[in-house]
């Protein structure tokens, strides 16, 4: 039995079934003129990829003749959102409005892969090593109940090692064992726990710079089947841990002092 189902993500040339997601909320506008700008980038960036995609869509629809990627229509959009990174890797975060657009786009999927998506990643670490991760989040000293993601880091340890167990039962997928429905069942809802708690580590916000440092050294330590089902490609994930590595090491040299393990 599989440890886990994992989806293929879908090719940089063919159309998207659905646009890209522009964040639904976004950032309060702040006080600088930088973060400004940084803000307005990032909705560009999720702006222009919804353009593009919509025009990948449109083009392969029509069955036209060539790549979509040569139309002067998608050209434009591509030099666009060329911009648009180029201010979010150049131009310094001086506040949360402005570490929230970086994050934003570093995050998005469509991203990963892409030679900038590594660029803004290292722009955010810097900012964050220049002082900034004290304007994001409080350090572990200025609060006196500890961080929560501790908590939910070892629920996700827990849920893995009870599925790790399950599914290695030597009844499952033995059709002569008289075990083999009731370990199968085991397995079954020990996997699905472990979704729901991967699903919840990777969208759980920590309340300290050392909680977030934690949590990002305990995600880039994490094999396939203990992250959520969408983490598929090899180099994605690759990606995602080399940058869960460098903004925890970024933090912890912010914070100036040992991180909870």
């Amino acid at each position: 039995m599989a440890k886990a189902n994992r989806v293929r993500s879908t090719p940089r040339r063919t159309a998207s079934k659905k646009p890209a997601a522009v964040p639904t909320t976004a950032p309060a506008m702040p006080p600088h003129s930088s973060d400004c700008r940084l803000v307005a980038a990032a909705e560009g960036v999720f702006a222009s990829e919804a353009a593009i995609d919509q025009i990948y869509r449109e083009h392969h629809a029509a069955g036209a003749d060539g790549d979509a990627d040569e139309r002067a229509d998608c050209q434009a959009l591509f030099d666009l959102q060329g911009q648009h990174t180029d201010t979010l890797i150049t131009v310094p975060a001086a506040s949360n409005a402005g570490f929230r657009a970086k994050a934003s786009v570093v995050r998005a999927g469509f991203m990963v892969g892409r030679r900038n998506h590594d660029r803004i990643a290292l722009s955010l670490a810097n900012d964050l090593v220049g002082g900034g991760a004290s304007a994001v989040l409080p350090s572990a000293d200025a609060q006196t109940a500890p961080d929560p993601v501790y908590a939910v880091i070892e629920s996700h340890k827990a849920a893995s090692i009870a599925y790790d167990k399950a599914v290695n039962h030597p009844a499952v997928g033995d059709s002569r064992h008289p075990q083999r429905a009731e370990a199968e069942r085991i397995s079954v809802r020990t996997q699905n726990e472990l979704r729901a708690q991967a699903k919840r580590l990777f969208g759980f916000q920590p309340s300290t710079s050392a909680g977030v440092a934690s949590l990002l050294r305990y995600i880039s330590s994490l094999p396939v089947w203990q992250m959520p089902g969408h983490f598929s490609e090899p180099r994605e994930i690759k990606g995602m841990k080399d940058l869960c590595k460098s903004l925890a090491a970024a933090l912890e040299a912010a914070d100036g002092k040992a991180v909870q393990s």
